[in-house]
């Protein structure tokens, strides 16, 4: 499995993609289906990717043309069914003929509105053409479906008998009704039925009448109408039944034409769905102002990156997001950094841009290098399985227990492993894991507080910025929020670690500024300075 559903949880990949919305039914259907671009197929990837950026010059958002692609593509039904139907040999009904006349009608006016090959080739636009004909014989093209007379000229006659023949049957029935009303002073409902009183005299009368039925009664009333003579029952009905005969046939016709084209359709359904979902790509790459990634198949290159659901958020609560710049190379990554200082952050931003990416996206970043991963797992923070009955210690060591026999090629996002045990284990324990991922042919970053990870052999790292006390004075020195004055002073950006830097301590001065009781901050310093002192440092 390239991503397990408690990655894409932790790293709001659902939330991400709330924007990526097709609009066809076909390209909804394909959507939930669909997958990730994997190790080898690195060509039909970038061309993927390319064919997003020319239909993005050739509809940009806000114009004209892609509104019209739009409406066009909303409209379409899904013949999918339709075909497999057809390819049945089995006669399409009148419905199912009015659904693929407007899917034919919708996808030839996509092709009008597009260049050329963009969606239909020349001989496509042909045999669409030819198709919508077979389904509109007479008169202009139109959306809409029925069976014309132009199909048969011995439709056409039958049709005008059958109109004929209900027109004189509509007017002698008028002329009897009339004349009854006249005769008898009556007057027919909304149902053209008299209703009289039942055991009346006129009841009586009406009973004698040849041209009347009584055709129920109740305790006070009785109802009548006209009677339809049975000559004209019969002629009717004849002619009823031989247009639909007609119609019939005409249907079985259209179904044998079609039938050799299944195939094509086939094939125009899937290039529909395909345009719909890359359109969809586009848009909501467009709501994180997405760069095309680039293939590179020795490093992920991050500039300027960020994370668009947490960028929502942030910007919901008035703050800006900070985007970060980093390159991974195969083995372990370290980032450290005070509390509070976005490592978690920063961890979610990678593992979510190389998902887009290998979902097919543009990213949210400048510019992107990266290769493409075999898989993607993250051990991030509330982990589902504590919620189940495992400490948040055992929850995390299952999950890199499974993660390693996912086998090479993968990106593996590690969040202060260790941390839900004493720290002397946890310490050696995140120094063991960080020192297997160096010898591993797969991406591993290892968010960490432990110093001693820095001392493995091999590990390439980053630091958050961290606080920077002439920023926080740029804000307010004593504001009312105290988070707010944490985020105000903290920068964070990711840079390079530096030969010997070491874990940041910032806890005890973050406890100072969110309020803290001075006695046992002061209690605290006291006694990080005896250990140090004493040659320990305390992780």
């Amino acid at each position: 499995m390239f991503c397990d559903k408690e990655t894409m949880r932790v790293l709001h990949l659902n939330e991400c993609l709330n924007v990526f919305q097709p609009v066809t039914p076909m390209g909804r259907e394909t959507w939930r289906e669909l997958k990730p671009f994997l190790p080898g197929e690195e060509e039909a990837w970038q061309r993927s990717l390319a064919e997003q950026a020319e239909w993005q010059r050739l509809l940009p958002d806000g114009s004209k043309e892609r509104n019209q692609v739009l409406l066009h593509l909303a409209r379409m039904p899904d013949p999918d069914p339709i075909v497999a139907k057809l390819k049945q040999g089995r006669a399409l009904q009148l419905t199912e003929w009015f659904h693929m006349k407007v899917f034919l009608w919708h996808l030839f006016r996509l092709s009008d509105l597009l260049p050329p090959l963009c969606l239909l080739s020349d001989a496509d636009r042909r045999d669409v053409h030819t198709l919508l004909r077979a389904l509109n014989p007479g008169g202009p093209l139109v959306p809409s479906f029925w069976i014309d007379d132009a199909y048969d000229p011995a439709l056409a006659a039958n049709r005008k008998l059958l109109k004929k023949y209900e027109r004189e049957r509509e007017k002698r029935k008028e002329q009897k009704a009339v004349d009854l009303e006249t005769r008898y002073s009556l007057r027919r409902n909304r149902l053209g039925e008299w209703v009289v009183e039942r055991g009346s005299p006129l009841d009586l009368a009406l009973r004698e009448e040849a041209e009347l039925i009584r055709v129920r009664e109740t305790v006070y009333d009785a109802v009548y109408h006209l009677a339809e003579p049975e000559q004209e029952s019969r002629e009717v009905g004849e002619l009823t039944m031989r247009v639909e005969a007609l119609e019939r046939e005409i249907l079985e016709r259209l179904t044998a034409f079609f039938l050799p084209y299944a195939p094509k359709l086939e094939d125009w359904i899937n290039r529909v769905a395909h345009f719909d979902l890359q359109l969809a790509r586009i848009r909501a790459a467009e709501t994180w102002r997405g760069t095309k990634p680039v293939h590179d198949p020795h490093r992920m290159e991050i500039r300027g990156g960020f994370h668009p659901w947490m960028a929502r958020m942030l910007e919901a609560e008035g703050k800006e997001c900070t985007p970060i710049d980093c390159v991974l190379h195969q083995g372990t990554t370290v980032v450290i950094g005070a509390n509070m200082g976005g490592k978690t952050a920063a961890l979610k931003t990678m593992g979510m841009i190389a998902l887009l990416s290998q979902y097919g996206f543009f990213v949210p970043a400048a510019s992107c290098k990266l290769p493409l991963f075999a898989w993607v797992r993250g051990i991030i923070g509330d982990l589902q399985d504590a919620e189940a009955g495992l400490s948040s210690f055992g929850s995390e060591i299952a999950r890199l227990r499974d993660s390693m026999d996912l086998g090479d090629g993968g990106l593996l996002l590690l969040d202060e492993i260790g941390r839900g045990t004493n720290p002397a284990e946890g310490a050696a324990l995140a120094r063991a894991i960080a020192g297997h991922f160096t010898r591993r042919r797969l991406w591993s970053v290892h968010v960490t507080h432990y110093q001693e990870v820095l001392e493995v052999k091999g590990v390439r790292g980053y630091r958050v910025a961290g606080f920077s006390r002439s920023r926080e004075q740029q804000g307010s020195l004593l504001p009312e929020d105290l988070q707010q004055a944490i985020a105000v002073g903290m920068d964070y950006r990711l840079l390079p670690l530096k030969p010997g830097e070491t874990i940041p301590h910032e806890a005890l001065w973050i406890a100072e500024r969110l309020g803290l009781d001075p006695a046992i901050v002061e209690e605290a310093k006291s006694g990080l300075r005896k250990e140090e002192e004493s040659g320990w440092k305390k992780n």
